[in-house]
C-alpha cells in the first residue's frame, strides 16, 4: 500500500511537471552544467523547428549556434550556476527559416533537493518585431 501510495504521489508530481514545463506556450528548456540541453518543451520544438529527439543531450551551442553563446545569454547560463539571480538579456537568435529575431532571454536555476545548482531553465521571451531596439532607442535618447 506504501509503495501504491508513493507511486500515485510520483505520478502525480511527473503530470504536474509536464503541464507547467512542456506545454508552457513560450520556448523553454533546461541545460545541465555541461552546457547540454535535458529538457525542450513543445513551445521550442515548433520555434527553432527542432523536435525533442533531435536536441537533447547535445550541447546547446551545436543546436542554437555558437553566437547565441558567444554573448550575454552565455555568461547569464553561467551567473545562475555561480548562484546569482542575472536579469533578463537581449540576444539575437538566427532561425532555421533564414531569419533573426531578437528575444527576451531569461535564466532560472534548477536545484536538487540540496539547494544545489544542477541545471538551468532558459525561457525565450517572443518580443514583437522592433520593440526591443525602440526601448534601446529612448534609453540613448535619455542618456
Amino acid at each position: 500500500i506504501e509503495l501504491f501510495h508513493l507511486r500515485s504521489i510520483q505520478q502525480s508530481s511527473l503530470d504536474r511537471y509536464h503541464s507547467m514545463f512542456y506545454e508552457l506556450p513560450i520556448p523553454c528548456f533546461t541545460l545541465n552544467e555541461l552546457g547540454h540541453i535535458m529538457e525542450w518543451n513543445h513551445a521550442a520544438a515548433a520555434y527553432f523547428e527542432l523536435p525533442e529527439y533531435e536536441v537533447v543531450d547535445k550541447p546547446v551551442s551545436e543546436i542554437l549556434g555558437t553566437g547565441v553563446f558567444r554573448s550575454e545569454a552565455e555568461g547569464a547560463v553561467y551567473q545562475v550556476f555561480l548562484g546569482h539571480h542575472p536579469r533578463p538579456v537581449n540576444v539575437n537568435i538566427d532561425l532555421p527559416n533564414g531569419t533573426t529575431r531578437q528575444v527576451r532571454w531569461f535564466v532560472s536555476p534548477v536545484r536538487n533537493g540540496r539547494g544545489d545548482v544542477v541545471g538551468a531553465v532558459n525561457t525565450i521571451g517572443l518580443m514583437p518585431t522592433g520593440a526591443v531596439i525602440e526601448t534601446e532607442e529612448r534609453s540613448s535618447a535619455a542618456a
